[in-house]
């Protein structure tokens, strides 16, 4: 009989593979890596923990943006009411 596969001591993380190395140094590769922040501005892997912080981050940043948007719209809104009583 055989033995049982046991599992790695690390996980595997497909970015630090040395098999794929010259793929991931290429540019198209690198700057797809960036825009899904995966790595930083200096090529660094980001940890699990960076990686949901970022994300955070751009969830936070996209609902203040959100906000700003439907803020803006009620005053220009408002505005234009303004406007239309003052003539």
């Amino acid at each position: 009989m055989s033995t049982p596969l046991t599992p790695p001591a690390t996980p595997y993380c497909i970015l630090t593979d040395r098999h794929l190395q010259k793929y991931f140094t290429r540019d198209r590769i690198r700057q797809y890596l960036r825009r899904a922040s995966l790595i930083n501005k200096s090529g660094h892997i980001l940890t699990e923990a960076e990686y949901e912080n970022r994300l955070k981050n751009m969830e936070i940043g996209h609902t203040n943006q959100v906000k700003f948007e439907e803020a803006l719209l009620e005053v220009t809104a408002a505005n234009r009411h303004l406007h239309i009583l003052l003539i």
